[in-house]
Formats: structure tokens, sequence, C-alpha cells
């Protein structure tokens, strides 16, 4: 399963493998879902968070993507997006697909 995200003129598929799920734990120095349950008790992530987030999750289907790369594409997605919380929409849907959490459970609680 993957997401897929535009951004400028080209499609991406965002999808977060066991191995590119612990590598983003690494590099968070946290779970993921730690990450991403900031946004319901009101806090934002970190663009820095945000930015890890979306670099290991392009990683699994889209080769050859390094973190300057993928710093121009988080450029590009603010500016012709705007919005910051579509992109936490968008990786939290890559978190879930990813089977870290149960899309049961996250139905639930919303």
């Amino acid at each position: 399963m993957f997401k897929t995200i535009r951004i400028g003129t080209e499609d991406y598929q965002l999808r977060l493998d066991i191995k590119n799920l612990c590598a983003l734990e690494a590099a968070l120095k946290t779970n993921p879902v730690n990450v991403l349950f900031r946004v319901g008790n009101n806090e934002i992530p970190k663009l820095s968070d945000l930015k890890l987030m979306l670099h290991y999750s392009l990683q699994a289907l889209n080769h050859g993507i390094n973190m300057e790369k993928t710093e121009n594409l988080f450029d590009i997605y603010l500016s012709e997006n705007g919005d910051i919380f579509d992109l936490i929409a968008v990786l939290s849907e890559v978190v879930k697909e990813s089977g870290v959490i149960s899309k049961k459970d996250t139905e639930t609680k919303n």
C-alpha cells in the first residue's frame, strides 16, 4: 500500500516499509506515531520532523531521492500547496498504511 502525493508536476508514491520505519525512528529519536500524536494535543510537529517523515516515506518507491532532493520537494510542496496541515494529513495516512497503527484504532479515536 502507498499514498500518492503530487509535488510540482510529478506524482510520488509514499510508503513506509520496516527498513525505512526503523531509519525514521532512529532519525526522529522517537516513534513516528509520537510525532503525529502531537497534532492531537494541539501541537504542530517540527518542520524538521516532517521533512524526515517525507524523506523516509519517499525511499521505498522513489529510488535515488536524497535529502537535498527531499528538501527541494518540501519547498515546492509548501510554496504550491501552502498548507502544512495537508502534508501532516498525508504523512499520517502513510504511517497508518504502514501498519504501525491499526486503522480500526485510529477510526475510533477520530
